[in-house]
């Protein structure tokens, strides 16, 4: 059992109010992101949540894929999306395809400011390694502060090829 699960939180998202609260456009948007990125979609759910203190409600849709999922949350009041993309890689690497409908989707939000998680699941070659990253955008340019850690028993894998060692007194008290 091996898979890539990314997870994002999109902030100050500078898309169309439609994109966040358009049932039509946003399912459209996420099968076509989808479908490009050569994932098989087996099925799908959406919820479009009622208005709220007179402003348009989210949505909530999930596209059952069967490589595994794609999960995603709007909140328009406050421009926001959540997104959740994992493939499994049991029959072949998945990894690139998640990825393709990751980052396409998250263009087409257009945030200001995103936290993004790339979680690998399940065995590599018994080891675990935590990635966290967050990106900005100042003045129209990418700022990004990532974040590596590991287990003391996993440091002889990672230490000879990352930067950041498992015990660097700098990461002491980041979650």
């Amino acid at each position: 059992m091996q898979g890539l699960h990314l997870t994002g939180d999109l902030f100050g998202c500078g898309c169309s109010s439609a994109t966040l609260t358009d049932l039509e456009t946003l399912s459209t948007l996420c099968r076509t992101a989808t479908l490009a990125a050569k994932l098989t979609i087996v099925d799908e759910k959406w919820h479009v949540f009622p208005d709220w203190n007179g402003q348009p409600g989210g949505i909530t849709g999930t596209i059952l894929l069967a490589e595994s999922h794609l999960a995603i949350h709007t909140w328009p009041e406050s421009r926001g999306v959540t997104l959740d993309v994992y493939v499994c890689n049991f029959t072949e690497d998945n990894t690139a395809k998640a990825e393709q409908l990751f980052d396409a989707l998250t263009v087409a939000f257009r945030p200001q400011k995103q936290t993004v998680n790339r979680i690998t699941r399940g065995d590599v070659a018994g080891a675990t390694i935590e990635v966290r990253g967050e990106a900005t955008i100042v003045g129209g340019e990418v700022k990004l502060k990532q974040v590596c850690r590991w287990s003391d028993s996993d440091a002889p894998i990672f230490a000879p090829i990352a930067d950041l060692g498992p015990l660097n007194p700098a990461l002491a008290g980041v979650s």
